[in-house]
């Protein structure tokens, strides 16, 4: 009876352990499965051109987005990217932001495609409001977003400008 109890034990702790080390793996977020689904597109794109300027813009995004593993949310950044947005070209950044849709205009999630998307959002300690625009390539998965609701945005900024060359890798709800 010792026997079966000392080994009913050791399932127990046995158990116990594989079920510790299977809950103490780090869950995939939203944004790191964003990251690995731009990651392939980019991946994809860099094996199929034959352009080497082509291939230099690609294997650089590549590397932002590979960069961007431990990125937050930074509204706290809103303020210098305006002012030096510049200094932020081939930096990948994320804002949380709300779509603009004027009357008339398409809900975000039909505007992949599109060129000079509009977003906007503030900075939290200086008030500061960022228009950005983005370039949304063609078949990216879009939130149903309304105007004004707010969604995460994770882009690169390819042209160090707010209204052009910003380039989303990932657009989700909060």
């Amino acid at each position: 009876m010792g026997t079966s109890l000392l080994r009913f034990a050791l399932v127990l702790v046995l158990s116990a352990a594989v079920v510790d080390r299977a809950f103490t793996q780090p869950a995939k977020t939203p944004a790191d499965k964003a990251i690995e689904e731009a990651t392939q597109v980019l991946e994809k794109a860099l094996a199929q051109t034959k352009d080497p300027g082509e291939q230099a813009k690609l294997q650089a995004a590549i590397l932002a987005v590979r960069n961007a593993q431990s990125l937050r949310v930074q509204n706290d950044l809103i303020s210098d990217f305006i002012d030096h947005t510049a200094k932020y070209k081939g930096k990948t950044l994320a804002f949380r932001l709300a779509y603009i849709d004027r009357p008339g205009l398409t809900p975000l999630h039909r505007r992949a495609g599109d060129v000079g998307v509009p977003f906007k959002g503030k900075d939290p300690k200086n008030e500061a409001e960022l228009l950005l625009g983005l370039e949304i390539p063609k078949g990216f998965d879009l939130p149903k977003a309304k105007d004004g609701e707010e969604v995460i945005v994770y882009f690169i900024c390819t042209a160090g400008d707010t209204s052009r060359g910003n380039k989303p890798f990932s657009i989700t709800r909060p």
